[in-house]
């Protein structure tokens, strides 16, 4: 491999990325190598949430090194552009160590953002914010949907009214901006989004597409869900909820924390009907991570069959 390799291996989530991973490690190492695997899959950046992350175990971690894994707290969540500016150095750094880089993970938007960068969206005020919340508290996501009706059509068109955050995000762009963020979407899309090979780093681009058949897929997902609440997900939860979080922290609102919280508060009344739930969500999600990486060239398939 160059200097400029880098190596992706993606594909929805219960596809054996960490194994894959590990083993193709281990096989340039065994060939005199070195190699760091720097994650992508955005819930592993929280050093609180392991059981429902399906995080890899501190010895797999240190096998092989590996970067932006625990990297901080749940309560201070960061976004894309944050993962880019610590991910880029890492990159460089350990190019110049004449490392071989696997960037593995299964969230589509971040390695996406880190490969062919982002629209430009700058910083949101925090006067903006806290209009945008006080618009939200007294007349919810209705009156947020009316004002981007009026001012960015598209984007209003565009987004689901479930969206809170998106619809949120966009009228925080015009508020701040005065401009349409459909209308930054729009540019960005003519810069060919999804074809990996022309980027803005010189790098060459390998990419590994994991895929393991449906219906075995959905078996998978069925019994990682229900590993992780003999695993000890309902404890987990519930400790962080006894030790200061609110369960509103957006880390928390996702797939299997989400649910978790529900149960604990007496929404979901069963560990079936939990389990029941976080599966579904989550094969919701393979479906749309699936979606999304088909469409990124180059791409090399890997079926893969897991016992």
């Amino acid at each position: 491999m160059t200097k400029q390799d880098i190596t992706i291996i993606s594909g929805a989530t219960a596809t054996g990325k960490t194994t894959y991973a590990l083993n193709y490690a281990a096989k340039l190492m065994s060939q005199g190598d070195k190699v760091v695997i720097i994650n992508f899959d955005s819930l592993l950046f929280y050093r609180e949430l392991n059981i429902g992350t399906a995080k890899p175990s501190k010895h797999e971690q240190e096998t092989i090194p590996h970067e932006m894994i625990d990297i901080c707290s749940a309560t201070t969540p960061i976004n894309a552009y944050d993962y880019c500016v610590e991910t880029l150095k890492l990159v460089d750094q350990y190019h110049n160590k004449n490392y071989n880089i696997l960037l593995v993970g299964g969230s589509g938007f971040y390695i996406r953002a880190l490969v062919k960068g982002m629209y430009n969206s700058p910083p949101i005020s925090d006067l903006t914010h806290t209009t945008v919340e006080q618009i939200m508290q007294d007349k919810g996501i209705d009156q947020v949907r009316l004002m981007l009706q009026k001012f960015d059509l598209e984007s209003f068109n565009s987004l689901h009214p479930n969206d809170h955050y998106r619809n949120i995000r966009a009228l925080e762009h015009w508020l701040e901006h005065q401009t349409p963020l459909s209308q930054q979407k729009k540019e960005f899309a003519a810069q060919e989004p999804y074809n990996f090979a022309l980027n803005k780093h010189g790098w060459h681009v390998n990419h590994h597409y994991l895929v393991v058949e449906k219906e075995q897929h959905w078996d998978i997902i069925k019994q990682r869900t229900k590993q992780m609440i003999s695993a000890g997900l309902i404890d987990e939860v519930d400790n962080l909820l006894k030790n200061g979080f609110s369960g509103i922290e957006k880390p928390l609102q996702s797939i299997g924390y989400k649910e978790t919280i529900d149960y604990l508060n007496g929404k979901i009344t069963t560990s079936d009907e939990l389990i029941e739930k976080i599966y579904i969500a989550t094969r919701r999600l393979a479906k749309s991570q699936k979606t999304f990486f088909k469409k990124i060239m180059p791409l090399d398939i890997i079926e893969k069959e897991i016992n």
